[in-house]
C-alpha cells in the first residue's frame, strides 16, 4: 500500500468512484484543532458548496466533533469556503475532506454514500452518526450518550445501533429542543415522521410507543425502505453499499441483513429543515392516528 499513488489507494477503496475523481480526495483538506476522545460521537455529513450553510446550523445545534466531506469543482468556491471555515466557531472540532472534481465531470460525481463511507473512514473517533445536511439534532444528544456511556458503548461494540427517531417541519416553526415540545408541535399537526413511509403507528419505529417511551426499545416492523438516522460504531457496522449510490435506506439493510438490532433512543430525536412531503393529504392520514 504504500508504494501505491494516492489516487490508486482512494480508487481501490472506494471502487464504484472513477479513478479521475477518487485521485482528487484530500482528507483532513481542513483540519479541526480539537483532538476528540476515542469514545466520543462524531456526526458526519456530505457537503457540496450550495449547502454549507446547513453545515452552521448543524454545528449550532452539535458541540461535538464533525467529520464532513464538501465536493466542490471550483477554485474559486474552495477558496471562499476555507475562508468562511477559519472564520467560524464549529472550525476547531471540524474535519473536511474535500472532493474537487472539474466541470467535466458532473455527469460522474462521487456517490452520497461514498461521500458517507469517506467520512466515516476518516471520523476520529469510535462512533458514528451520518447526518443528512438538512437535518439537525436539536436535544443534547452529547449528555445523553454520555450519561449512558455503558449501556450504549456496549451495544455498539456488539454490532447494534442507535436509532434517533426522524421528524419534518410542516410548517415555518421554532425547532423543538425537547420531547415535550415536540410531541405539542405533532399534536398540532407541524410535525410528521420522515424516516419511513409507513403508518404512524405501525412504521418500523412505532412512534406510538416512542411517545410514552423512557428506555430504548428495538425496531420488530423493519421495512426496506427505513432509512433512519443511527448511531453505529465506525468499526463493527458493514460500509455503505457505493452502487446504490444516494439510497441511505441500503446502509440500514446491510446493517440489518448483518444481524444488528436497531434500539431506538427515547428522548432523542432530528428534525428536517425543509419540509419535502408532497401530498398534504397523505400527512395529514398519519398524522390523525396520533
Amino acid at each position: 500500500m504504500d508504494a501505491m499513488s494516492h489516487g490508486l489507494k482512494m480508487a481501490k477503496m472506494f471502487s464504484e468512484t472513477s479513478y479521475q475523481i477518487a485521485g482528487q480526495i484530500q482528507p483532513y483538506w481542513l483540519q479541526a484543532m480539537q483532538t476528540p476522545q476515542t469514545h466520543e460521537l462524531s456526526m458526519m455529513v456530505a457537503l457540496s458548496p450550495d449547502t454549507w450553510s446547513h453545515l452552521v446550523k448543524i454545528a449550532e445545534y452539535w458541540d461535538g466533533p464533525i467529520s464532513a466531506t464538501l465536493r466542490a469543482s471550483s477554485q474559486e468556491e474552495i477558496d471562499q469556503i476555507r475562508e468562511i471555515y477559519y472564520q467560524s466557531n464549529f472550525s476547531r472540532r471540524t474535519d473536511i475532506h474535500l472532493i474537487q472534481s472539474s466541470r467535466w465531470q458532473e455527469s460522474n460525481l462521487i456517490s452520497h454514500n461514498a461521500q458517507r463511507n469517506i467520512a466515516r473512514l476518516y471520523a476520529r473517533t469510535e462512533f458514528v452518526c451520518d447526518v443528512p445536511s438538512d437535518i439537525v439534532v436539536p436535544t443534547n444528544l452529547k449528555l445523553t450518550f454520555e450519561k449512558n456511556k455503558e449501556t450504549y458503548l456496549g451495544l455498539l461494540r456488539q454490532g447494534d445501533v442507535l436509532v434517533i427517531p426522524t421528524f419534518g417541519l410542516l410548517q415555518d416553526l421554532a425547532i423543538p429542543t425537547s420531547k415535550a415540545q415536540l410531541l405539542q408541535q405533532i399534536t398540532a399537526h407541524h410535525l410528521t415522521t420522515v424516516d419511513s413511509d409507513r403508518d404512524w403507528d405501525i412504521g418500523p419505529n412505532t412512534y406510538n410507543l416512542w411517545t410514552n417511551a423512557t428506555t430504548l426499545y428495538p425496531v420488530e416492523n423493519y421495512d426496506i425502505y427505513y432509512k433512519p438516522i443511527v448511531i453505529e460504531s465506525k468499526f463493527v457496522q458493514p460500509w455503505c453499499p457505493e452502487r446504490f449510490l444516494e439510497n441511505r435506506a441500503a446502509c440500514s439493510l446491510v446493517r440489518y441483513l448483518a444481524g444488528s438490532t436497531f434500539h431506538i433512543l427515547p428522548k432523542d430525536f432530528a428534525v428536517q429543515l425543509e419540509n419535502k412531503q408532497s401530498v398534504t393529504n397523505e400527512v395529514d392520514v398519519r398524522l390523525n392516528s396520533f
